[in-house]
């Protein structure tokens, strides 16, 4: 009532993700033995109770909508009884169902990252749709417009849900509209959202430096027009000529491989995380509708850059892999690292000893696994994937642990012998092997720039430089933004 009274133009009840009402419905956590428990209608009983005193409140003109899930894969209600009680629903006046999944001991539904596949929730939306003669919202990963309209076309819902999607890109809908798909920047799965929310209190979204910051990184136009020469075709560089064109400069990018992407094409190599590759032709078409000149397979420099040809180059060449430093490697073994593995750039003998246990290396090693290969991890922590969200994390041991990937942790690799890997542990020295090839996945540093050259020659420019903190691409993304505001605000 005092909702409605506010102004508010609805209210949802929401039954969903085992809150304290879902709990109530659910056989799973719902042990009551009085005309509240037992049997499903008697589980249900409390909230269509609930829902009736709200219409009569609120009146029967008074839009009113329920969220729940539509199962609880752990043992909890099934797709059945949530078809039952969308029609108990309905018969108790609500306008409108709102269907999701999951709880929290079923967090990879209810975040689903992208080890769920796209548009995983629509067969249960649509067997629920079925069971009423409301409309059903639902969404469950649905990133593409194309998914998103063939759904509503094949009537399998009435209203699509983007969630996380509109985080990643507020403007989804205006895009869509105005013809503008390949601008979108998709929700790549990744939760960052929901498990950096509680470390920095607020939102943050890995594809979307803006978000929660929309006042603090506002892109105003300069007051004079310059010429920028971006070097670097990665997420930095693009994201770099982004903001410069919105400030009103005329910007030129120049990328020496014959792709954009840089580290992300590695990225979205490894198994159910192809979505990530999505940011990068979303932030070319973004630069070359707002005039940026891109040319790839371009290498730039410095001595054929003439003073006075830019007003500012900015170098964006990012990260690059590194070996580790052993004390002793008789050369017996193949050499190679995870992003060129990643990349297509070298691959790699049967037996595999990957050094490094973080999330690169945990990837790399269930990528190789699905070739067949015999992966044995060396990680000096006594942990693997420690730098990956915890959801993330869990979900990628699983799949490790289901190719059989050997992982030796605690463990620091010292030394190679004869195609053996030596590692301390204890203060004692153990061998490993043998091993056909040994890949890296110790990190990646700051790749090489030509910032000291283009000084010397008198040439302003800025190296976009990395700060601590949420993933990789996050960092990168805010970098770019961050530097180039800087720079317009120098004056």
């Amino acid at each position: 009532r005092l909702a409605r009274t506010a102004g508010f133009d609805a209210v949802e009840l929401h039954f969903a993700n085992g809150y304290f009402l879902a709990e109530w419905i659910s056989g799973r956590s719902n042990k009551r033995t009085d005309r509240y428990g037992g049997t499903f209608g008697n589980r249900a009983r409390l909230a269509l109770e609930l829902t009736e005193l709200v219409r009569e409140e609120v009146g029967p003109d008074y839009p009113l909508l329920a969220r729940f899930a539509s199962r609880e894969v752990n043992g909890g209600r099934g797709i059945e009884e949530s078809r039952v009680f969308a029609k108990l629903l309905e018969e108790a006046g609500v306008n409108c169902l709102d269907i999701n999944a999951g709880s929290p001991s079923e967090y990879d539904w209810e975040f689903p990252s992208y080890f769920q596949p796209q548009g995983f929730l629509l067969e249960d939306i649509e067997r629920i749709r079925r069971s009423v003669s409301i409309p059903v919202i639902g969404g469950g990963r649905i990133t593409e417009p194309q998914m998103a309209e063939c759904a509503l076309l094949d009537g399998r819902l009435d209203l699509v849900s983007i969630n996380r999607g509109l985080i990643a890109d507020p403007a989804w809908p205006a895009k869509v509209r105005s013809g503008r798909e390949e601008q979108i920047r998709r929700c790549v799965g990744c939760t960052c959202c929901i498990n950096e929310k509680e470390r920095r209190k607020g939102i943050v979204c890995t594809v979307n430096p803006f978000v929660g910051r929309e006042r603090e990184l506002a892109i105003r136009r300069a007051d004079a027009e310059k010429r920028i020469l971006v070097v670097g075709g990665g997420p930095a560089g693009l994201q770099a000529a982004v903001v410069a064109a919105r400030q009103g400069h005329r910007v030129s990018l120049v990328e020496q491989e014959r792709q954009l992407g840089g580290m992300v094409r590695a990225a979205g190599v490894p198994p159910m995380k192809w979505d990530i590759l999505s940011l990068i032709p979303a932030l070319a078409a973004e630069a070359e509708a707002l005039g940026v000149k891109i040319r790839t397979n371009c290498r730039v420099e410095p001595d054929r850059i003439a003073p006075g040809a830019y007003d500012l180059v900015v170098l964006a060449t990012g990260q690059e892999p590194f070996f580790p430093c052993l004390w002793e490697n008789d050369g017996s073994l193949r050499e190679t690292t995870a992003v060129a593995l990643l990349n297509g750039e070298s691959w790699c003998g049967e037996r595999v000893a990957l050094i490094g246990g973080g999330m690169v290396g945990c990837e790399c090693a269930e990528f190789l696994s699905e070739y067949g290969k015999k992966v044995t991890l060396f990680e000096m922590k006594e942990g693997l994937a420690q730098d990956a969200y915890w959801n993330i994390r869990d979900q990628l041991l699983q799949r490790m642990k289901k190719y059989e990937v050997r992982a030796v942790t605690g463990a620091a690799a010292t030394a190679v012998r004869k195609r053996s890997i030596v590692c301390m542990e204890n203060e004692a020295e153990r061998s490993y092997g043998p091993f056909d090839t040994m890949v890296s996945a110790v990190g990646l540093r700051e790749a090489a720039t030509m910032e000291g050259r283009l000084r010397e020659r008198g040439i302003r420019c800025v190296v976009i430089r990395q700060k601590e903190g949420a993933s990789g691409i996050q960092r990168t993304l805010t970098a770019a933004v961050e530097t180039m505001l800087a720079l317009e605000n120098e004056k």
